[in-house]
């Protein structure tokens, strides 16, 4: 039988995950990122039902909230810190006892959430906003990624999203583009 907790990584309401895990020990971690333009009112609900599946078939899914837009502290570089907290809050749970197995750990988003998936695990072990990654991701998916963000914004994607998300256009904020 699967066990789901729902965890707080940080003091703020969006920074919680929900984690189901399998009936096995060790199990690999898949980390949910949601989409919705990085906006309101769309969380992790939105991924309740593939987690549940990912635990019965053997993995731990980590399901994370995120600070977004629409929220105080959203966008550059709140919800990207958001989710390199979250991420990194794995380490802390194994050192609480939950068996995970952090060599194994996937990260794994529909559209604004695949962006933020892919980001993660491009991050890799360097610095980002919160400074060097306590948990690296050995794989990456985005599904329906918002992988090009200079392109999202010339096509004005999600009223803005973009230039929302990274505080900026292409022009103002290459950095964060790249």
């Amino acid at each position: 039988m699967q066990t789901i907790r729902t965890i707080p990584y940080g003091r703020l309401e969006s920074q919680v995950g929900d984690l189901h895990l399998p009936a096995i020990p060790h199990p690999p971690v898949i980390c949910l990122l949601h989409g919705g333009f990085w906006r309101m009112p769309h969380g992790r609900g939105q991924l309740d039902t593939i987690a549940l599946d990912l635990a019965k078939h053997g993995f731990a899914a980590w399901n994370l909230g995120y600070r977004r837009l629409d929220e105080s502290g959203g966008g550059w570089p709140g919800t990207f810190e958001d989710v390199a907290a979250g991420i990194d809050h794995l380490a802390t749970l194994v050192g609480e006892g939950i068996d995970l197995d952090l060599h194994r750990v996937i990260v794994a988003g529909h559209s604004a959430g695949g962006q933020l998936a892919l980001w993660a695990a491009a991050r890799g072990s360097s610095c980002g906003p919160r400074g060097p990654s306590r948990v690296r991701p050995t794989a990456a998916a985005g599904l329906a990624a918002v992988a090009d963000l200079a392109g999202a914004f010339a096509l004005d994607a999600g009223n803005g999203a973009a230039a929302a998300l990274l505080g900026g256009s292409p022009d103002q904020c290459p950095e964060r583009y790249a």
